[in-house]
Order: structure tokens, then sequence, then C-alpha cells
């Protein structure tokens, strides 16, 4: 016989549509927030300016300003020089422009601004993310007729290397870096070092060769042109690049993209090691931390400690100073023993992260509240704090023993941001990595954490909770949900008396001792602490009623109760059953061995307390609780439930008088 069949049918609507209500959660782990902090800015440092406009300036002779030049050359629209080169008079907008004043004399060179700006305007509307290619293009077309231009002039010797740079950024543009490649070895390459031409087209050759996978050629011009390990721009390039490249496990990637992330890193590695070999690297300690960062990615940490040391050994500035500091902070919370003399240490380390998180102004789209929630990335020293309090040392913590102390870290690193940002927002719904950790605990741990909260014993106890959220209601309807999950009834009904009736998580929409339930708005309402009581009186009943049958009816009603606390949206002993890798930072998600264990428990309830009965009504009221038919008829055929069978039930019709044999896996 197979009882409370019923429940397979529920459990399966409510997980169809309730999944989200049921398993809301943060998005991925903290691990994933982005560690790596090379350098200030995000920019390129447009450091070929002033040596350009010196060039323009040594072109046109006489000696305009240098802000003159810098108008003309950045700033001059297209109508502009259009009217330079064909009126010979400089527009109004330049008409006391010196340098503009001496482009009206000569064709060749503005005809070349006048190329370089109609150059820009098409590359410019490409870039546009409304651009969609048509046939006939006006963009391209645009571009093919700078590049015309340009082979026209390559004759000329006193342009012919401004108009080479113009062709190399429309080909850039039309997808052509072999041309590109082609340009650079037979004519660029051959032109003087310090000719500013050439070194504004290398970016753009080494993208080409990049493009074409010819990797070694890419470095070996990235190191011969740039001044490549103490480029700033070097820094900032790798810092991009490798911020969106840090994988953790966390996204999904494919086997492809770990295969081409690792790829990456290791591609990174190797420049980083020819930089330090190299005689004129000035910035080691940049380099030996971008060492110290990739091993930790790809899983070796004693060598990651190697070179995180001789980063601190190595000259920096404060900011590079402090990333490496950070980074300490992180591997060793990654690789040193939970105990007193770490925790110590540990201490110190978040109050230093602190002070800098309260130090920084976030920039202005970064402020969103939900985000800490949804483990997005926020800015840096939040980031930061997050990821090495709530995805290392939260669980190392509750890993050794150390629980109350895990829920203290977790609770401070999530809410303390909103002490500076926010005071008056704060979360009390079950998204959270404080409600994660505290859902993978027992209760004691969670009334003990209570306790701490308002008794604190320590000077880091006082620091953690000062910047922790604390409502009360909130945590004693969490630890009297546990309590119900551990069938500790009577604590929780002690618990749950302190929780207010309207308090939202203490409601649960429906009858939970209804074998058949539906969530809808008539549905009455429940709370968890009349649930608890009511589940006291019936254990009560079940060894202490006088009769059998009435020791067998509270049993069934107890074993209900009980399926109902576990199951997926009931919101009882659990507020859903979630993602397993939404805590991935503590344990593995417990409930569902919670509800296996519960499950059993309950069939096993049910399945003795339909054979204690002495009264055949009662026996029969019993079984049709869960729709068992057959049995009625079989064992029950007297009753007046087996005669309401016999009246209105098809499967009766069909097995009794039809002999039709029904499924031995259903009882109906």
């Amino acid at each position: 016989m197979k009882t409370l069949k019923i429940y397979l049918l529920a459990n399966l609507l409510c997980w169809a549509g309730f999944a989200l209500a049921c398993g809301s959660g943060p998005i991925y782990s903290p691990a994933g927030l982005r560690i790596f902090r090379l350098i200030d800015g995000e920019c390129s440092v447009p450091y070929h300016e002033p040596q350009n406009v010196a060039a323009w300036r040594a072109l046109v002779g006489g000696n305009p300003s240098y802000c003159d030049i810098y108008n003309v050359v950045y700033r001059s629209s297209i109508s502009d020089m259009e009217q330079i080169l064909k009126a010979h008079v400089a527009p109004k907008s330049l008409s006391k422009n010196q340098f503009a004043q001496l482009l009206c004399q000569r064709d060749e060179l503005s005809e070349v601004l006048l190329t370089a700006k109609k150059c820009e305007q098409a590359r410019e509307n490409m870039l546009d993310p409304w651009y969609y290619p048509s046939h006939n293009d006006e963009n391209v077309q645009q571009l093919e007729q700078v590049i015309e231009t340009a082979k026209n002039h390559m004759s000329d010797s006193l342009v012919r290397d401004r108009y080479a740079l113009q062709m190399v950024r429309a080909q850039i543009s039309l997808r052509r870096p072999e041309e590109n490649v082609r340009l650079w070895e037979d004519y660029v390459s051959h032109l003087d070092t310090a000719n500013i031409m050439r070194k504004l087209m290398v970016d753009y050759i080494i993208g080409a060769y990049h493009q074409l996978g010819m990797y070694e050629q890419e470095d070996a011009l990235t190191i011969e042109t740039k001044d490549y390990y103490n480029n700033p721009n070097t820094f900032l390039s790798m810092q991009s690049t490798l911020k969106k490249m840090d994988y953790d496990g966390s996204y999904g990637y494919d086997d492809y993209e770990i295969e081409r992330t690792e790829h990456i890193f290791k591609h990174y590695r190797e420049i980083a090691l020819k930089a330090i070999a190299h005689p004129g690297t000035k910035y080691l300690a940049q380099w030996y931390y971008t060492l110290a960062y990739i091993d930790d990615v790809l899983g070796d940490m004693k060598s990651s400690n190697q070179f995180l040391t001789k980063a601190e050994q190595a000259k920096g500035d404060e900011y590079i100073s402090e990333s490496i500091h950070l980074f300490r902070i992180y591997l060793d919370a990654k690789m040193q023993p939970v105990n007193d003399a770490y925790e110590a240490r540990m201490f110190t380390n978040l109050k230093w992260i602190t002070e800098r998180l309260w130090r920084d102004e976030p920039y202005d789209d970064n402020l969103c509240l939900g985000c800490v929630s949804a483990n997005y990335s926020t800015y840096y020293w939040n980031d930061m704090l997050r990821r090495i309090a709530i995805g290392i040392y939260a669980p190392k913590l509750a890993n050794s023993g150390r629980r109350t102390r895990s829920i203290q870290v977790t609770n401070y690193a999530e809410n303390v941001w909103f002490k500076k940002i926010s005071p008056s927002y704060y979360t009390n719904e079950h998204s959270s990595y404080l409600f994660q950790c505290l859902d993978t605990c027992t209760s004691k741990v969670t009334i003990d954490y209570i306790a701490h909260l308002r008794s604190a014993h320590t000077p880091l106890d006082n620091f953690l909770n000062a910047g922790s959220y604390i409502d009360y209601t909130y945590l004693q309807d969490i630890a009297g949900t546990l309590c119900i999950r551990e069938r500790n009834y009577q604590r929780a009904a002690s618990i749950l008396s302190n929780v207010p009736e309207d308090f939202y998580w203490s409601v649960v929409p429906g009858d939970p001792f209804a074998v058949q339930y539906r969530m809808t708005k008539d549905s009455c309402s429940t709370t968890k602490l009349q649930f608890a009581k009511k589940m006291m009186q019936l254990e009560f009943a079940m060894t202490s009623a006088k009769s059998v049958d009435d020791r067998a009816d509270a049993q069934i009603q107890y074993a209900i109760g009980l399926r109902n606390s576990i199951s997926d949206c009931w919101q009882l002993s659990a507020y859903g059953v979630g993602n397993p890798c939404f805590i991935d930072s503590y344990s593995p998600n417990t409930h569902y061995k919670h509800r296996e264990a519960t499950f059993a428990m309950a069939n096993s309830l049910v399945n003795k307390a339909l054979a204690m009965y002495t009264n055949d009504e009662r026996a029969a009221s019993a079984q049709f609780l869960f729709l068992n038919y057959r049995t009625i008829m079989e064992k029950y055929p007297g009753t007046s439930i087996a005669h309401r069978v016999r009246s209105n039930c098809e499967n009766y019709y069909d097995f009794k008088l039809h002999n039709v044999k029904l499924p031995s896996t259903n009882d109906n």
C-alpha cells in the first residue's frame, strides 16, 4: 500500500509554480568578486599627445602655441577643415588660432587633417552600439576613400607617415589585420623609432598580430617599442584583461572557456616572468604581485605565497602596497589554520579593510544596495571584505566548529557597508548570505548567536556586532523555524512566542494539517507558533489519548504536519529549498537530507497508525484521507465511507464490476 501519494503531486506543483519564491538566493559565491588591482584607473594615458603636437609644430613652421595646435588637431570638425582647405580661411571659431592661419597656406597639411577627421568620424559611427552595416554603407565607403587617399600620398615624404597612420586606422575598422601587418613590415617598421607616427601605429599593429594569432611577434613588438615592463598602459591593459578573465567555478564556464582562460593567464605569467628578469624593469612590486595573483588563480598557492613575499620586499607606491597587503590577508585566510592566534590577526585585518572601506568613496553608479546580497560587485573594498570574510574565513570558521563567530563575520561583512552609504537600509529577506549561513546551523547555534548579540564578550564581538544587521524578531523567527525543522516543538513555541503574529515570515498561508494543500489568496493563515503548539498537543495525544483510535488519529495528524513542515513551499521548517550552489561558501545544502529523513518518518508513522485502528469506520476515514480506495473496499466494505466510494468512484466501478486490473503501484 502506498500512502501520502497526494504529496507527490502537491510538491511537484509547488516546485513548478513557486520555484523562485522558494529558491531565492545569491547568484554566485563571493569568491567570484575580483581581487586583482594593479594600478589606479581604467583608461589609457594619452602620453603621445604632446609629441604629436610638437611634430605638427615642426611641420607647419612658425611657433604656434600648444593650445592652438591641440584645438585644431583634436577638437576641430570636418567642416572646419574643409573651409580651411577649400576657402583658405579659418572658420570663425578658429579666427584667432595661429595654427589654423598657418594651415590656410599649407594645403598638403590641411588635407591630411581633413582625411584624419573623416577617418575618425567613420570609425566613431561604427563604434555606436546601434550601428549596423548596410549595403553601400557610407562609413565603409568613407574609410575606403581614406585608404585610397593615403595610398595616393605614400610617395610624399613630408606627409606619408601621417597618411600611413590613417590607413592603419581605417583598416582596423574594416577588419583587415593582414593589410596592417603588411604595411608595418614593408614600410612603418623601417621608420626611426622616435617617429611619433610609428609610435602611434604600434598599438594597432600589436592588435593586428594578436588577431592573426601571431603572439610571438606581438610580444616582441610590444616589448621592443613601448618600454612595456614600465609602461602604465601595460598595467592598465593587463588589469582590465585579468579582471574579466578570472575564473573560480561560479559562472558555469564550459571546457573551452576554462581552457581559453587558463591560456590567457599562462600567457601573462610568461610576460611577468620576463619582466622580473629584465634588467630595466622598475616596477618589480607590480610584477611580483601579478605573478602571485596568477599562480593563486592557477591553483599553486605555494608559488603564489613565494611571489607575494617578494612583492612585499620590493618597493612600490601606496596603491600597489595596499593591493599587496590585501592579497596577503586573502592568501593567509586561505592558508592559515583557524585558531585564537589567527583570529587576533584577522581582527586587525578586518579593521584595516574597514578603514579603507570608509575612507574611499565608491563611484555613484556602483551604489547598488541589492548588489551585496546578490554578490555583484559594488566597489573594491567592499568586494574584498566580502570575498575574504564571507568567501573564505567564515566557512573555515564554520568547518572548524566556530559557528557563532562564522555568523558574526558573515553578518558584518554583508552589512557594514550599509552603515556608510545608507544607514536606514537593511534587508531581512532570506536571499542573503547571513540567512544562508544561519540555515546551515542548528537552532542551538542560532540561539547562542542571539545571546552573543545581547551580551558581547570580547572587543572582537563588539566590533563585529557594531557593523552587523540586528533584528531580533527576524533572528528569533529563524531560530524557531530551525527548532521546527529539528522537531523540537516545545523550544520552537517558546522562541516563537516572542515573534509578533503579523511578522511576515512567521505566517504560513494555508492549513499545515491538510493533506491536500493549495496556496491561494483565500487560504487561511497559520503562524509557526500555532503550528508548534499544535504539534506539541499531537505529540502528547499520540501517547496519552485514552483510546487506540484517538492515538492513531493524532499520529496521522502529526505525520501530516511533519511532512508539510519540510515540503518545498510551506516555509515552516525551511524558507525554501534553494539551490546548493547558493551556499557553497559554507556547506552543501542540508535541507534535502532533512526532507528525505522527515518524509520517511512521516510515511512510517502513517503506516503504523493505519494498522492501529480498531473501529472500521474510523479506519476507513483515515484511509480515505490518502485516497486508498482499494483498501477501503477490500478491508472495510460495510462502512459509510465504502458506500461513498461505491457511489462516486469510477475506479471502484472499473475494479469491482468490470474486473479491470488497476496498476499495482496505485491504491486508488
